[in-house]
């Protein structure tokens, strides 16, 4: 596998304080409102913003969803919980959808800010129910294959297992890097012809761990005792790499 790349730009280390100093600007602002008599809907808009801002400041991840199944098998699943983004979205979106529709109703509001308010409550609803399909996402590590649910069930051995691929990804918000992983195998019955699969993207487990843990797994003997100990704590984050 690649090494990391040590060549990150200063302004992206220090994304994560900008970070909650703006969490903590808006819950300051929210703080301020109230007292002031602001109207209710969007103290609680800049409340549940500046809340969640801090929660997520600098952890796309806020735990990581892996499960000891048996002796034999680790487990990996998508929390929607877990993660900021979906987090942000499912709750941000309806907040901001209740505070338009609350907003549309004053006298003096423009008629399309309660229409945006219903848009926004509508989309924040769908948001929510997709993070909550995305739940049933597995990825079971076995010695002998990985299990993965991804809509469907399928299996990819070990012996058809090519690589795991780094990719990197800069955020336009902040111009943070992120890297993610791919894995390259080659499908049943597939010949020659090699697909790839996003695996880190789909469930609650830092890419980078996951990407380790695939590769331990992949370089491992399936008759080595240890070998679920290892994955185990890989994905974890507990294991030097």
């Amino acid at each position: 596998m690649e090494t990391e790349d040590n060549t990150t730009p200063t302004r992206n280390r220090r994304a994560p304080m900008l970070v909650y100093v703006v969490g903590i600007g808006t819950l300051l602002m929210a703080g301020i409102g109230a007292i002031h008599g602001t109207k209710w809907y969007l103290n609680l808009l800049l409340g549940a913003g500046g809340s969640l801002v801090l929660l997520g400041a600098g952890r796309p991840l806020y735990r990581s969803a892996v499960y000891r199944i048996d002796e034999q098998q680790v487990l990996c699943r998508f929390i929607p919980w877990y993660q900021a983004n979906t987090l942000l979205t499912s709750v941000m979106l309806p907040i901001g959808g209740v505070a338009g529709i609350a907003m549309g109703r004053e006298p003096d509001s423009p008629v399309w800010v309660g229409y945006a308010g219903y848009l926004l409550l509508a989309l924040g609803i769908v948001l929510a129910l997709l993070a909550l399909f995305q739940s049933t996402n597995r990825l079971s590590f076995t010695p002998t294959c990985l299990i993965v649910r991804i809509g469907r069930r399928f299996e990819i051995p070990r012996e058809q297992v090519v690589a795991v691929k780094p990719r990197t990804i800069a955020s336009t918000g902040t111009g943070q890097i992120t890297r993610h992983y791919d894995l390259v195998y080659v499908p049943a019955g597939g010949g020659n012809n090699r697909s790839m699969a996003n695996l880190d993207m789909q469930f609650s487990v830092e890419p980078a761990n996951l990407a380790a843990a695939l590769q331990a797994w992949k370089d491992a003997s399936p008759d080595d005792p240890g070998l679920m100990d290892r994955i185990e704590a890989i994905l974890r984050g507990q294991h030097a790499t």
